[in-house]
């Protein structure tokens, strides 16, 4: 799992790179600005410009559909916490209930969903996203931070003995 993990970023990594590459290659780059400011449409103004107006459209909705997957999957990792900090008895025992059919925890899928919700309505989307992101590479950090001082200081700690060792970990 380990290595799908690292090929699936590897790849998405090179697909970002060579679409944005293609992107700026096909289209003179001022086509991407906006009185100086970049354009929020980067995808729709290249389809626009190589396929028309209907393809330029049909890649608007893909982006739109995509987006709403990739934020219906972050409600559901973002779930996983408080279901874990139930299960530490940090917060109440309710949350860390499992749905009996589709075996998921349905009470924490809910509130975490109400509450990005409520986050969304209320405060500005550009902020949130701006705050997301940096949260999402500060929480990457430290959890990578403390993966090496795990593996460094493991003959302390007898439980933690890794099957898997980290490429290029020193």
């Amino acid at each position: 799992m380990p290595y799908g993990i690292l090929l699936s970023l590897l790849i998405s990594c090179l697909l970002y790179v060579i679409i944005s590459m293609v992107m700026v290659a096909t289209i003179e780059p001022s086509k991407f600005m906006d009185g100086g400011k970049p354009r929020e449409d980067p995808i729709y103004i290249f389809a626009n410009a190589v396929g028309g107006e209907y393809i330029g459209l049909i890649a608007s909705f893909l982006a739109v559909i995509t987006m709403t997957s990739m934020a219906l999957a972050g409600i559901m990792a973002s779930s996983r916490f408080p279901f874990a900090m139930a299960r530490d008895n940090l917060l109440p025992g309710a949350i860390e209930n499992v749905h009996p059919k589709y075996d998921t925890p349905h009470l924490s899928i809910i509130i975490t969903g109400l509450a990005m919700a409520a986050t969304l309505t209320l405060l500005p989307v550009k902020d949130i996203a701006k705050l997301a992101s940096g949260f999402k590479i500060m929480i990457f950090i430290v959890i990578n931070c403390c993966v090496i001082v795990l593996r460094t200081a493991s003959k302390s700690h007898s439980w933690y003995n890794p099957t898997w060792k980290s490429p290029m970990f020193p």
